[in-house]
């Protein structure tokens, strides 16, 4: 009984059945601030949006195990039933790598040799000093004249402590002599 690929398929659906019904009540059911202090995003969507994923996540995890134990009362799993079960958690993680944002926020740096933004956990950008013509804010973007006239602009809509950062980093740039253009330029 143990040694057929039925009954570990069994195993690992119920397990994957109970991690994403033990997430969906956390999601559904919890406070927003609770679940802000365990998870980076909660506190920066819609509630409603927390509690749709929350909804999903139950109704898969139901689907899952019924369908693990459906099949396996009755007959032989379907080999896209196989692959499926195992790749739906490796999806779920490659999203997390490439779509987590680092500690929730994106964060800017600067040191002597440059400035640095990172977008995400694994994305960002070092930008050198040298490389830097003007500069301009406009609303929720950070507008860099590069060398050879290019312009990079990067959303700061999600930059924590907006304001500061903002007063920050034009701080920075105009210490290293580097011109702030008007707003309509």
């Amino acid at each position: 009984m143990f040694t057929t690929l039925d009954f570990w398929v069994w195993v690992a659906s119920a397990l994957l059945a109970l991690a994403y019904g033990m997430a969906g009540v956390m999601k559904t059911f919890r406070p927003i601030p609770d679940l802000a202090k365990m998870m980076v995003w909660p506190g920066d969507v819609p509630v409603p949006m927390v509690r749709f994923v929350g909804v999903v996540e139950i109704a898969g995890a139901v689907m899952t195990f019924i369908e693990a134990v459906v099949r396996t009362a009755t007959e032989r799993h379907h080999t896209l039933f196989y692959v499926l079960l195992f790749v739906q958690p490796v999806i779920l993680l490659l999203f997390g790598i490439f779509d987590v944002r680092f500690a929730a926020r994106r964060a800017i740096t600067a040191d002597d040799d440059g400035v640095a933004l990172r977008f995400r956990l694994l994305f960002g950008r070092r930008i050198p000093w040298r490389d830097i013509g003007a500069f301009r804010i406009r609303g929720e973007k950070l507008e860099l004249i590069l060398a050879g006239g290019r312009t990079r602009a990067l959303n700061l809509r999600d930059l924590k402590n907006r304001d500061e950062a903002v007063a920050w980093l034009s701080d920075q740039l105009r210490r290293r002599g580097i011109e702030e253009l008007p707003l309509s330029g």
